[in-house]
């Protein structure tokens, strides 16, 4: 018996729910039994490099895992490179010859179909579905899908200017750190991003030193100060929202509960490891070994404006005894430049 499936392929990097819907109104609006999003190996029209192919299709596999009518084909895997939709198309007809498929576009891409690798081959093997894209008129010759227009993007995702993605698209990409290193980088000065990648590499090696997972402390490494440069009114909102209790605080160490609450709540990240970490990285009021590592790492990264590489060497060897000898340093000079520069 045949049947009808939409083919949705695209880098999905990452798949977010602008794909979902469009996914969505294509089956509803032509009649068919599922879609199957087609991961892109790699994308010649790209000149960015693609995320690590296994990670987007973990994230699609996240994405629609309670979703029976969407399925994930990880084909162009296994297919010669450079790939191409033709070839991909080809194949599939020739391993699935009782199902009559559907190629579903973007606008954009409709805008760009004559560029593609033999187009009339397409043409002659799937029907061809289009959804409309901001910027982008219809165009004619193709089955045009009534969707609104999808206002997110993947490039918005990966900058973190959008979080219109599954939950569990956005806790699997920062808990593999996929784009967080980006992400951060949006929120902060040049400066202190700097300062964050040093402390990020200082906590990673302090990190295998102790056993902990790599992927944990460079997460909250490159969190821990996303949220310093907030306005106060922004940090207040945040405060009174999740910290009321800490208001009492002096608003220099809100950004670090903040942080982590940024964390938890807009990115779903659930480990209390990480979220201590960062929350405790200013005072190191906790017991947790990676908010140790953090806290020391923060305070005596190699940009300092004092020598660290004793104290760097004595992190190494007993991240304990540094802990106390740095937080013997900050009581010392409470109030002094050095105290301004290590909080």
């Amino acid at each position: 018996m045949r049947r009808r499936v939409i083919l949705f392929g695209g880098s999905f990097d990452p798949i977010h729910n602008g794909h979902l819907s469009v996914a969505r109104a294509a089956i509803n609006q032509l009649n068919a039994s599922e879609c199957w999003l087609i991961v892109a190996f790699d994308a010649p029209l790209k000149e960015r490099v693609l995320t690590p192919f296994h990670h987007r299709v973990n994230m699609i596999k996240a994405a629609i895992a309670n979703v029976e009518d969407f399925f994930v084909s990880e084909i162009e895997a296994t297919l010669p490179l450079p790939n191409y939709t033709v070839t991909t198309l080809q194949t599939l007809i020739s391993l699935y010859p009782l199902i009559d498929f559907v190629l579903l576009i973007g606008a954009d891409q409709a805008a760009d179909f004559e560029r593609w690798k033999d187009p009339e081959i397409i043409r002659s093997l799937v029907e061809i579905a289009v959804y409309p894209r901001k910027g982008y008129k219809l165009v004619e010759g193709f089955i045009q899908i009534d969707q609104p227009l999808v206002e997110v993007s993947s490039t918005a995702v990966r900058e973190g200017s959008s979080t219109d993605a599954p939950r569990e698209v956005l806790r699997y990409m920062m808990g593999k750190n996929l784009y967080t290193e980006q992400i951060v980088a949006t929120m902060i000065s040049e400066k202190r991003m700097n300062h964050v990648l040093r402390v990020t590499e200082l906590t990673r090696q302090l990190a295998l030193r102790y056993g902990i997972d790599a992927d944990r402390a460079v997460l909250a490494g490159l969190f821990h100060d996303a949220v310093k440069q907030w306005p106060q009114e922004q940090l207040l909102r945040w405060m009174r929202l999740y910290r009321p209790h800490l208001l009492h605080l002096h608003p220099q160490i809100w950004h670090a509960f903040v942080a982590a609450d940024v964390l938890k709540y807009t990115y779903h990240i659930r480990d209390k490891s990480i979220l201590q970490a960062i929350a405790h990285h200013v005072e190191g009021n906790s017991s947790d070994m990676l908010a140790k590592v953090l806290y020391v790492a923060d305070k005596i990264e190699p940009g300092r404006k004092y020598d660290t590489g004793l104290l760097i060497q004595s992190a190494f060897n007993d991240i304990h005894k540094t802990v106390r000898i740095v937080k013997a340093m900050q009581a010392q000079y409470l109030g002094k430049e050095i105290s301004n520069d290590i909080n």
